[in-house]
């Protein structure tokens, strides 16, 4: 990525997904990380790719060399958490754009 339009950005991530033991739900551990990314502000046609119910909140979209990860169920992992200007965004795409020239991943996160 372009160092000098990046900035320094904390990222929380889950070692592993909530789960229910005797019906009482036990979150995974959460580790925190910096990445370099560049935030900014999700555009109003693009709002329309998110889920309806998610077209009213704050978005941003990321670009970063770090591969960002949305919730998978399947997979059993929650999505990450970017706090971006004293916020949360979680994670709900990431798309990566690998090519020759700058590789980096694009990334629409919501505030919570």
């Amino acid at each position: 990525m372009f160092p000098q339009f990046s900035s320094t950005f904390t990222l929380k991530r889950k070692s592993s997904a909530t789960t229910y033991v005797n019906g009482k739900a036990v979150t995974g551990a959460t580790t925190t990380s910096s990445i370099t990314a560049n935030v900014q502000p999700l555009r109003g046609q693009d709002m329309l790719l998110l889920p309806e119910a998610r077209r009213t909140s704050q978005a941003v979209v990321i670009y970063t060399a770090t591969q960002l990860r949305v919730a998978n169920s399947v997979a059993g992992f929650d999505a990450d958490i970017l706090t971006y200007a004293g916020s949360d965004y979680e994670i709900l795409s990431c798309e990566p754009w690998q090519s020759n020239v700058i590789s980096h991943y694009k990334a629409i996160g919501v505030k919570k």
